[in-house]
């Protein structure tokens, strides 16, 4: 070869080269994709991930064979553990990342799973786009509304069939997180503490909106721990109050240990939950009693 054609072919195969690194940095995996052209898997999560409705309404109704319940995976480059992969679902990286709730809806309505749950992905400042995000951890699109404390998504969601119930991998609910948005399970040694004072009307919301639409005040996670005995071990006393005026059972038990509310209450030494707990005990005892001699006579 000489060297006139060498030169020829030198611009060439630089660019080759950084197109595919590019490609690669952006977390995209296939064929396709290192050789410039897009899929419309890629193409729907980068309308998503830029909040464009108008280009996901687009994707959504010329799209072929594009499964909305399939986990989209990103290549991530960790700087210290190298080259790895992640994956969520549309739905969940909508709820997370748009400003509104148009586009979840939309994907909803095209056939994606909304009580399917799976990891959220988060930006970093270095190497690819995603990682998972540890702290959220595995959730549905409706756990993952109540985190944010967005009143209007949860409406929508459970509007379009979202199941106030569904539990995550942990099998806690949507409850689980309401009054202490970052859930971890009270044997657990991370704890959030009680909500602020600002988001007190919209967490109020957002626990209505639950309640109102079935939500079980006494459903367990797979420890067998209920909202009440995360309330109560964490010391929050309104939220202990709203959810035994709402009928939540002060009594329930682990089935394993027996803890109860109190007992956590009494553990974490949360002396007014303690008192209230107590107190309200004491007070329905009484009207119950009552209650038997009125009957009697």
């Amino acid at each position: 070869m000489s060297n006139e054609q060498a030169k020829r072919l030198e611009p060439t195969t630089t660019k080759t080269r950084s197109s595919t690194q590019s490609s690669f940095l952006r977390g995209t995996a296939s064929s396709s994709q290192k050789s410039g052209t897009r899929s419309q898997e890629q193409q729907l999560w980068d309308a998503i991930c830029n909040d464009d409705l108008k280009k996901v309404h687009t994707i959504l109704c010329t799209a072929q064979n594009l499964n909305l319940n399939k986990p989209y995976t990103v290549i991530t480059i960790d700087k210290n553990q190298g080259r790895d992969t992640c994956s969520t679902t549309y739905l969940l990286q909508a709820c997370k990342v748009c400003r509104s709730s148009e586009i979840a809806c939309a994907l909803i309505r095209a056939g994606a799973n909304v009580n399917a749950s799976g990891n959220v992905l988060k930006k970093v400042p270095y190497g690819s786009t995603w990682v998972p995000d540890t702290v959220v951890g595995n959730v549905t699109p409706l756990i993952l509304a109540v985190i944010m404390r967005s009143e209007d998504l949860v409406r929508y969601l459970i509007q379009l069939g979202a199941d106030v119930n569904s539990a995550n991998e942990a099998g806690e609910r949507p409850l689980h997180y309401v009054f202490t948005g970052m859930t971890q399970n009270p044997s657990h040694a991370t704890r959030k503490t009680p909500i602020a004072r600002k988001d007190r009307n919209v967490t109020d919301a957002v626990f209505a909106a639950l309640v109102e639409n079935g939500a079980d005040l006494n459903a367990s996670d797979k420890q067998g721990f209920t909202v009440l005995h995360v309330a109560a071990e964490r010391g929050c006393l309104e939220e202990v109050q709203m959810l035994v005026k709402a009928a939540a059972d002060i009594n329930v038990q682990t089935p394993v240990t027996g803890l109860t509310p109190l007992s956590l209450a009494k553990h974490a030494n949360n002396v007014a939950v303690v008192n209230y707990l107590i107190q309200h005990a004491e007070g329905k005892a009484k009207s119950d009693e009552a209650k038997d001699v009125l009957t009697c006579n």
